[in-house]
């Protein structure tokens, strides 16, 4: 009969700490700490993200009932041509039914842009244009390799963007004055974008 192992032979001793056992994980090893925020965990969305917000009345969309932001589309008929878009951004202001505040016009274009001028002689839209074909004529050493640095010129001549103030639900536009879209590099499908506020002092 076998006398019980002494320590040292066949039986072993527990383990020491740092040999064979282990000791739990610290953070930064094993054990993962709950993600911040940026990293797993996302954050909501932001407006003008992933979440929209809600339609307004006559799908017009805004910060409130009376403001609107809308994009229209326009087609261009030759390569240097005006065209008035009045009665349609008046249609859009009486739609967001702002009794007054302030409509911004702006042309997201680096080739066309947005007159205010008289539309009802037309002799003064092609005025207009051949003074700009003067001031940026087309047999200059252009170095533009798309071959339309007339139409740039053109465009930032004349500006890209109006605001016209709104009163009784109407644009106070003078007698004589109307709102053209300019372009210089067509025939086109240009856009537009309109925004209507309200003052803020008629509630």
């Amino acid at each position: 009969m076998k006398s019980p192992p002494h320590r040292g032979e066949d039986m072993k001793s527990p383990p020491i700490r740092g040999e064979d056992m282990k000791s739990p994980p610290h953070r930064g090893e094993d054990m993962k700490s709950p993600p911040h925020r940026g990293e797993d965990m996302k954050s909501p969305p932001h407006r003008g993200e992933d979440m929209k917000s809600p339609p307004h009345r006559g799908g017009l969309r805004g910060g409130q009932r009376g403001a609107m932001f809308r994009k229209i589309e326009i087609p261009t008929r030759a390569k240097v041509d005006f065209i008035d878009i009045t009665a349609e951004i008046q249609r859009l202001v009486h739609e967001a039914e702002v009794d007054e505040g302030m409509c911004f016009i702006y042309c997201p274009h680096t080739t066309a842009g947005i007159v205010l001028n008289e539309n009802w002689d037309p002799d003064v839209e092609n005025d207009i244009a051949m003074l700009l074909e003067r001031i940026a004529p087309e047999n200059l050493p252009y170095r533009h390799s798309e071959g339309n640095s007339t139409a740039h010129i053109k465009s930032v001549l004349l500006g890209s963007d109006h605001f016209i103030f709104v009163q009784e639900r109407r644009l106070s536009l003078g007698q004589w004055q109307g709102v053209f879209l300019a372009e210089f590099d067509g025939p086109r499908r240009r856009a537009v974008w309109i925004r209507v506020v309200r003052d803020v002092a008629s509630g």
